[in-house]
């Protein structure tokens, strides 16, 4: 369980922010251990969501504007980056679609990062629709934390690089840092929390709307998906989508930020990003249930493959 008293951390002014940040593995390590973390009589201590905020604030590479430092990179936000992290820090609801290694997690899970460091929520959810989870994440072994880490594991690993995976444990032993897999959403509002949803692609319309609607007081819902690797192959156009061209309307432009990622922002291995420009990331055919033609732009189109007559 979380513990301590939240409103004067959040009311806090943060100008003292980037203090000894940014400093690498041994910097994280030293916040960690300030916080509790290796001291013999606090080994078991849960931290308080003070202590919490102050270990990210301390941990956390520090954002100039231009770049940050990741281990051995130098992080340099592309404009769309630079977009969602404007978004987050200004809007209710940010939808990032974008194809993978586009920074969308890196960037969404900084935000989150952010936000907590300078007290302005009290805890960050992770959540993937899981398509076949929210169906039988019962006959899973382990518990709900142990069942769901398979299907968050991307921002988990997001978390560890930017703060280290000590703190990062004892955040979520806290439960400062919180799986919170759709199963388990109804009935929940999200106060002075981010929320940050992975794998929006996969996700029914049932899925989005209930989280629409968990949104509480002071939180942040970020929705992150790549339309072109949907799972749910019986389905022509994603909910994601829809939802994404349902909020375009100005009537939500104080509300909701959408981002579109281009493919050139692709950060990991070059054969990766040769894939995508030659549209070999896309389905097979025959194998997925679609058919694929290419316009005269040589960019591949995917139709469902119409069902076999009984």
């Amino acid at each position: 369980m979380v513990q301590g008293p939240t409103q004067g951390a959040r009311n806090a002014n943060s100008t003292g922010k980037g203090n000894g940040r940014g400093k690498g593995k041994n910097a994280a390590q030293d916040q960690f251990n300030e916080a509790g973390g290796a001291s013999n009589d606090n080994a078991n201590r849960t931290m308080t969501i003070a202590e919490a905020q102050a270990a990210v604030e301390r941990a956390l590479p520090t954002f100039d504007g231009g770049s940050f430092k990741l281990g051995r990179e130098d992080i340099t936000p592309t404009p769309a980056q630079k977009k969602i992290m404007h978004e987050a820090r200004n809007k209710d609801m940010v939808f990032v679609n974008g194809k993978a290694g586009t920074g969308k997690t890196l960037f969404s899970t900084y935000m989150a990062l952010e936000a907590l460091a300078q007290g302005k929520i009290d805890r960050i959810c992770l959540a993937t629709p899981a398509v076949t989870a929210d169906e039988e994440i019962g006959f899973l072994p382990g518990d709900l934390n142990e069942k769901m880490m398979p299907h968050v594991r991307p921002m988990v690993e997001t978390i560890d690089e930017l703060i280290g995976k000590p703190l990062r444990e004892r955040l979520m032993q806290a439960g400062v840092l919180e799986i919170a897999p759709h199963a388990f959403n109804r009935g929940r509002t999200y106060k002075y929390s981010y929320y940050l949803l992975d794998e929006c692609q996969n996700a029914s319309a049932r899925q989005l709307r209930t989280s629409f609607t968990r949104i509480g007081k002071g939180s942040t819902f970020i929705y992150m998906g790549d339309d072109a690797q949907n799972d749910r192959t019986d389905q022509k156009r994603t909910a994601f989508t829809a939802y994404m061209e349902r909020f375009s309307n100005p009537a939500y432009d104080r509300e909701i930020g959408q981002v579109q990622v281009p493919k050139t922002d692709c950060k990991r291995h070059p054969l990766i990003l040769k894939m995508m420009e030659r549209g070999d990331d896309l389905p097979i055919p025959e194998l997925e249930g679609h058919k694929e033609q290419a316009n005269t732009a040589g960019q591949v189109i995917r139709e469902a493959t119409p069902a076999p007559k009984p």
